[in-house]
C-alpha cells in the first residue's frame, strides 16, 4: 500500500511539473506583443483570461495535493522546512496586506514619504516572515518547551489561517464559474466561507503543534504543505499572468 501511494505521489508530482512547464511555455508563446507565429499561439489563442486563471488554479490544486502526499510520506527535513516557509509566507502576506492598506495621508504627517513607507512595509513583512519561519522550525524540531511555545504556536497558527484563506479564496474564486456556483458573484459569501474554514483549520494546526507527537506533526506537515503549495503556486501563476500581460 505504501509503495502504491508513493508511486501515485511521484506520478502526480511529475505530471504537475510537466503541465506547469507546458503551461508556462504556451503562455510565453502567446504573450501580448509576441507575433502569432508560434506553436503556443495556435494552442491557446482561443483561451480567455478567466479560463487561463481556471487552468492555473487547477495546477495550484494539483501542487497542493502533491505536496500533501509528499509530506505525509516523507515527514522529514524537507517537509518541515517547506512547512516553516509556508507559515512565514502566510504571515508575510498578512502583515504586508495590513500595513499596505494604511492610507498615505495617515503616515505622511509622521515624516513618511510613499517610497519610504513602501520600503518599511516590505521590511516589516519580511522580518515577520523570517521570525515565523524560525519559530515554526523550532516548534517542528521540538526545540521549544511547553511554557514558551504558546506564542510561537499562535503565530504559526495565524500563518496557517492566512494560508488557508488565500488558498480557498483563490481556488473557489477561479473555479466557481466553471462549476456553475455563485461564489464569484457573492464576494461576502466567499469571504465568510474562507474565514470559517480557515479558522477551523488554524485551530486544528495549533492543537497538532501543541500535542507534538509523531502523528500530530505528520498531520500538521500534510495540512500546511498542502495549503502552502496551493497559495505559493497561485501567487506564482498570478505573477506570471501579470508579467505577461494577461491580467490587469
Amino acid at each position: 500500500m505504501r509503495r502504491t501511494v508513493l508511486f501515485l505521489s511521484r506520478f502526480i508530482l511529475s505530471l504537475w511539473i510537466v503541465l506547469v512547464s507546458a503551461f508556462l511555455f504556451l503562455l510565453h508563446s502567446n504573450a501580448p506583443g509576441i507575433e502569432d507565429t508560434s506553436f503556443g499561439n495556435a494552442s491557446i489563442m482561443g483561451l480567455s483570461e478567466p479560463r487561463l486563471l481556471m487552468i492555473s488554479s487547477g495546477l495550484s490544486l494539483s501542487a497542493g495535493i502533491s505536496a500533501a502526499f509528499f509530506a505525509w510520506l516523507h515527514p522529514g527535513v524537507l517537509s518541515k522546512v517547506f512547512a516553516s516557509i509556508a507559515c512565514g509566507f502566510g504571515i508575510y502576506h498578512l502583515v504586508w496586506g495590513f500595513l499596505g492598506s494604511v492610507r498615505f495621508d495617515i503616515v505622511t504627517p509622521y515624516g513618511f514619504t510613499p517610497d519610504i513607507w513602501g520600503w518599511l512595509v516590505d521590511g516589516v513583512a519580511i522580518v515577520a516572515a523570517i521570525l515565523t519561519i524560525i519559530t515554526t522550525a523550532l516548534l517542528l524540531w521540538g526545540r521549544v518547551n511547553r511554557l514558551t511555545k504558546i506564542l510561537p504556536i499562535v503565530v504559526s497558527s495565524v500563518g496557517v489561517f492566512n494560508l488557508c484563506s488565500l488558498s480557498i479564496s483563490w481556488s473557489f474564486g477561479s473555479l466557481s464559474d466553471f462549476f456553475g456556483l455563485a461564489f464569484s458573484e457573492n464576494v461576502y459569501l466567499l469571504m465568510w466561507l474562507a474565514t470559517a474554514v480557515s479558522a477551523i483549520l488554524a485551530i486544528a494546526a495549533a492543537i497538532l503543534l501543541w500535542l507534538h507527537t509523531s502523528q500530530s506533526i505528520k498531520k500538521f506537515l500534510c495540512l500546511v504543505s498542502g495549503f502552502g503549495a496551493v497559495a505559493l503556486a497561485s501567487y506564482f501563476s498570478l505573477f506570471i499572468l501579470l508579467s505577461l500581460g494577461y491580467a490587469d
